[in-house]
């Protein structure tokens, strides 16, 4: 019995001795691991700071760009448009009466003058129902007298005498309207001119309102042309123009008509240029580019190839601003060749960066080396 009790309890001091060896075992590998942790986290700080140290000891580069001080002209910049030569005048002249062509007085292409007689037309029987209607007044004037007098003596009615003067009133009229039509038997130019074109032959018969000849004026000669819709505010009337044709000869004139309503199709605004051409050596209808001279603008002079767009699609240049740092300038256009662009919208004075936009990102610093100062470096 007693040799059982001995068994039993080595059996429980067998036990107590593991689970106090898997307590201690546990707490070891605990320990164990709190000591590499601190050691971890105080030797973290220590790396952090010498990669901070390198970083500061290892130079930032900045990349270098050429800039060129401008300073800002005036200029009065051209609007340059294609253009037409077009006659000041133009006429369908129209038979006013009818009857025979009896003789035709022109040539097509002869100059004419205000009034001169282009073609007449058979009279008919106008001349006789005039001797007509003329005699006819000579009798309604008698009986006007007759009855006028009979009036003041009391022997006719005031009815008699009104119908008396009426019928010469009537006779008078008639007489005026038949020497109208044998006026307008004879066709007449309105306005000096070049005849452009004859619609009738000797021996046809025209009806009061057919047309038969057409005459243009080409003095002054008007160049016509169409302006977008973005240049039309920096236009006006009597603005000088310079008109180049395909032979090399130019004419000045003045803008004497700006269409104040833009075409459908184009939303362009038809101008009319007014030029002298006493000599007639513009005709109508001869290609020409005209110049329009603007108002007095503020530019700088730019290489094209130096001209960008922003995120928004703006047009414009990269520029040297406060403290070095990039900025984007957006500029308006004026005028342009091959090798210069004028823009405006730019300050007076403006350091422009010219070679190095690429690299230039704006916003950042760069290293400016002015144009001076780089021909300076260059010849030491």
């Amino acid at each position: 019995m007693s040799k059982r009790a001995g068994s039993a309890s080595a059996g429980i001091f067998s036990n107590s001795s593991f689970w106090l060896a898997a307590v201690l075992s546990v707490l070891l590998f605990s320990w164990i691991m709190y000591g590499a942790v601190s050691k971890a986290e105080q030797i973290q700080p220590e790396s952090n700071a010498e990669s901070n140290t390198e970083k500061e000891k290892t130079p930032v580069s900045v990349a270098s760009v050429i800039v060129r001080r401008s300073v800002a002209t005036k200029i009065w910049p051209n609007i340059c448009i294609s253009a037409k030569s077009e006659p000041s005048r133009r006429a369908e002249i129209m038979a006013e009466t009818h009857g025979q062509v009896k003789e035709i007085l022109f040539n097509k292409g002869d100059y004419v003058k205000k009034g001169d007689a282009l073609l007449k037309l058979d009279m008919l029987d106008r001349a006789q129902r005039k001797k007509e209607i003329q005699a006819l007044i000579e009798q309604s004037k008698l009986e006007y007298k007759v009855a006028k007098k009979l009036y003041t003596k009391k022997f006719s009615t005031e009815t008699r005498l009104a119908a008396a003067k009426t019928s010469l009133a009537g006779a008078r009229a008639r007489l005026k309207q038949i020497e109208i039509e044998i006026k307008n038997t004879i066709v007449r130019a309105p306005f000096d001119g070049f005849i452009n074109a004859q619609m009738v032959e000797v021996g046809d018969y025209v009806t009061t309102g057919r047309s038969v000849v057409s005459i243009v004026d080409i003095n002054p000669v008007i160049f016509s042309g169409d302006i977008v819709e973005q240049d039309i505010a920096s236009i006006k009337n009597g603005a000088q123009v310079v008109a180049t044709l395909l032979n090399g000869k130019q004419v000045s004139g003045k803008i004497s008509f700006i269409s104040p309503l833009a075409k459908n199709a184009t939303r362009t605004f038809r101008i009319e240029v007014e030029s002298e051409n006493k000599d007639f050596s513009i005709s109508g209808g001869l290609s020409a580019q005209m110049c329009i001279k603007t108002e007095e603008r503020s530019v700088h002079s730019i290489s094209p190839a130096i001209l960008s767009l922003d995120k928004k699609g703006d047009v414009g240049i990269k520029i040297l601003g406060r403290d070095n740092i990039v900025e984007f300038a957006p500029v308006t256009m004026i005028e342009s060749n091959s090798e210069t662009t004028w823009v405006a919208g730019l300050p007076e004075q403006v350091d422009i960066i010219t070679t190095g936009q690429g690299f230039a990102v704006v916003g950042q610093k760069v290293k400016p080396v002015f144009e001076g100062e780089q021909q300076g470096s260059a010849k030491e």
